[in-house]
């Protein structure tokens, strides 16, 4: 009965992720039918929070607690908590934690950025605990599998000016990555901690000339839609599983308000998955003129061009090229272009409202009855399927919570 129901507080600035925790708590009352009333704050640290802690306490709080400002209001009325946020020694002896890993999304970085070739790699760190224990991880699991890593941090690349506000979170200088990253071009994956950063980086490296994800793959965390979807190249990153937080978090707390003693519990929720976009849609080249030809298909993908042409530009004779195609990537040269030109289809039509005619054009097709033909013989949809079925993907942020 609803005159039952506990209520419940959950206190999450916005975020995508947090939406998506706040999904899986809704998910955990859903699906186990418990008697359980939310009520969300966005605004942890508001007046109005701490008159609510005083005149309505609720039965429990899910929330981010690693502020000791924020622990004390619900310490001090002894209102059983549990805390979503990253982990801090202080923290674990105050309040039962359900977290993502973070050492582990650090471990998925290095594996995915090493499995698509890269020998390279390097960390773009912020100044946070969670960050430090991404790169904690990334940097085991790439030692572990025989890679170098040149760790960067944001201040280390920032410009240091006293007129603009947070300039080591939010300014690079364009000298300062040079100096770091021109002798990695072409051999080097970047790892950004969270999906801003990453956001910040390949713009400032567009605008400087180089190209992603051919010159550097960037790779951030979090899935944070909004900005991985900015700029020309939509950035990938890894999933957080912020839906299984939420679901394990909910069910925690209903352990504890039916009498449970966690303790000192700490339960690391490991990530989900890479969510991958173009920044990191490129398996890296040894032999330089299959790169030479594999970079200039990607920068005519929107022309008619003859696999002749493509060896003129890698230097070999056609030939030569197809014989390397063959024994590198299994793969004709003309075949390979297609794939590519299937690839940017597709992606235009997950990611924009871009009309089909136009992406026949951008793609090298000579009109959309042609570009039809050809998608449909390779995907099995015809266009306006296929973009209707991933937009409603898109739509729900992430791959399916299950």
């Amino acid at each position: 009965m609803v005159a039952n129901k506990k209520n419940i507080m959950v206190l999450l600035p916005q975020s995508e992720v947090n939406y998506r925790i706040l999904r899986g708590i809704s998910k955990f009352i859903e699906t186990h039918r418990v008697p359980l009333s939310l009520y969300y704050n966005d605004r942890p640290f508001s007046k109005t929070l701490l008159q609510i802690l005083e005149f309505h306490p609720p039965a429990g709080v899910i929330g981010n607690l690693a502020d000791p400002a924020m622990r004390k209001p619900l310490l001090d009325r002894d209102i059983p908590a549990v805390n979503i946020s990253g982990l801090k020694e202080d923290l674990l002896k105050q309040v039962p934690t359900v977290t993502m890993d973070n050492q582990k999304i650090g471990y998925m970085a290095a594996n995915y950025l090493i499995d698509h070739g890269y020998d390279h790699l390097v960390s773009l760190s912020i100044p946070t605990y969670f960050s430090a224990e991404r790169e904690k991880g990334f940097i085991l699991r790439a030692h572990a599998r025989g890679r170098q890593v040149t760790a960067l941090t944001c201040e280390s690349l920032a410009i240091k000016s006293q007129k603009i506000e947070n300039w080591r979170y939010n300014f690079f200088d364009e000298d300062k990555v040079r100096n770091y990253l021109d002798p990695l071009r072409g051999k080097a994956a970047i790892f950004c901690h969270d999906d801003l950063k990453s956001q910040y980086i390949g713009r400032l490296l567009e605008e400087m000339g180089y190209r992603v994800p051919y010159d550097f793959a960037i790779l951030g965390c979090d899935n944070e839609e909004r900005f991985c979807h900015l700029g020309s190249v939509p950035r990938s990153s890894i999933n957080v599983n912020g839906d299984l937080i939420g679901y394990e978090a909910t069910a925690l707390l209903w352990q504890i308000l039916d009498g449970y003693d966690p303790g000192q519990s700490i339960h690391l929720i490991p990530p989900k998955g890479v969510v991958e976009r173009a920044s990191s849609d490129w398996v890296k080249i040894e032999d330089e003129a299959i790169r030479k030809a594999v970079d200039f298909m990607h920068q005519n993908l929107h022309r008619k061009i003859s696999v002749t042409q493509i060896a003129k530009a890698a230097g070999v004779s056609r030939r030569i090229l197809e014989m390397r195609f063959k024994r590198e990537l299994e793969n004709s040269v003309a075949r390979k272009l297609n794939e590519f030109r299937m690839e940017k289809v597709s992606r235009l039509l997950r990611e924009t409202k871009i009309p089909i005619g136009q992406i026949s054009r951008l793609t090298g097709f000579s009109s959309s009855q042609r570009l039809a033909t050809v998608f449909r013989k390779e995907t099995g949809f015809t266009l306006s399927d296929y973009r209707k079925q991933k937009s409603r993907n898109r739509r729900a942020a992430d791959p399916e919570f299950g």
